[in-house]
């Protein structure tokens, strides 16, 4: 078995270990052992990747090696940081796969929004707070202002960094595609966009609405010229946690996590609409005719780290 294939399984290996060790030592299992209604919730996240299988494959022109995860025992749990972290990279994959298909068509432009309501709100109450974020939503999208947005990925947190224990303070990240003539020719202003969630959320309170054009980081890249390495920063903002792991260490420490499971049961924290929901994502597969299976090798939990047995090398 060659170097590079060494190295690649290794780097699966601590990947793993290091969400795995993350994931038993943050304080949900405990916190979830604690109620007998979260009980089996504590059991699922605890076993929870315990047993991963991959198959290595070599392309025949390049001799480049990828890995492909083909069975694993995950519990898609919301407040498991391993599915978490694997949710939040697929949601990223599609997205960045829809602006490449969306590039290859026009040229396109990207902002970022963040919406909210006015001050923290009781956890209890968190449920009403975000079907009405969402049904406000849905009233901005129907103004006309909102005719010159071609499509929008939207993103729901729950709790920002600063957020006492025992409230809660949901907002909506929103990642919105238009044209470049939108900053010639339709561009709304942050007062306008402050003026227009006041009006369809009904809360006059609300003092601020952050809008953004998304730039790259070398400002000589022209701005209708961006390929998808330049706003990758803005969509992994988008596509993070509904609840920031220290965050979820902290809420888990104080009990409020049983709560927050409890009243944000359902919640969607992910949504597309326009060109976002018509383009279907193209996940990239590999290609027989190109690649060879050359191996496969299993991670087997064994408390404390992975084991590895590695096979047909």
């Amino acid at each position: 078995m060659s170097e590079i294939i060494s190295n690649e399984i290794l780097k699966e290996v601590e990947n793993y270990s290091i969400l795995k060790n993350n994931q038993l030592s943050i304080g949900v299992i405990d916190c979830f052992k604690s109620n007998r209604l979260t009980f089996k919730k504590a059991l699922n996240i605890q076993k929870c990747g315990s047993y991963l299988a991959f198959d290595v494959f070599k392309n025949k022109k390049t001799l480049e090696i990828s890995k492909i995860l083909t069975s694993a025992d995950f519990c898609k749990n919301r407040w498991c940081l391993m599915c978490a972290s694997r949710r939040s990279s697929k949601i990223l994959a599609e997205n960045i796969s829809i602006v490449k298909q969306l590039q290859e068509q026009s040229k396109i432009r990207f902002l970022l929004l963040t919406l909210t309501l006015s001050g923290v709100k009781p956890l209890n109450t968190i449920k009403t707070h975000i079907v009405k974020l969402n049904n406000s939503f849905h009233k901005l999208i129907k103004r006309k202002e909102f005719s010159n947005i071609l499509g929008y990925f939207k993103s729901l947190e729950f709790m920002g960094d600063k957020t006492q224990d025992g409230y809660c303070h949901p907002h909506l990240h929103i990642l919105l595609c238009v044209t470049p003539r939108y900053f010639k020719d339709n561009y709304i202003k942050q007062e306008k966009w402050l003026e227009m969630w006041r009006e369809v959320t009904g809360d006059f309170n609300i003092t601020q609405v952050d809008i953004k054009a998304v730039k790259p980081k070398n400002k000589k890249v022209n701005l209708n010229d961006m390929d998808i390495n330049d706003i990758l920063g803005s969509f992994c903002e988008v596509a993070k946690y509904a609840i920031s792991p220290d965050k979820l260490a902290r809420v888990a420490q104080s009990k409020n996590l049983i709560d927050l499971d409890f009243f944000t049961k359902n919640a969607r924290t992910f949504s597309r609409g326009g060109v976002f929901k018509k383009i279907k994502p193209k996940l990239e597969e590999l290609n027989a005719d190109d690649w060879d299976k050359i191996g496969s090798f299993f991670l087997r939990w064994s408390g404390f780290y992975y084991d590895c047995e590695i096979k047909n090398f």
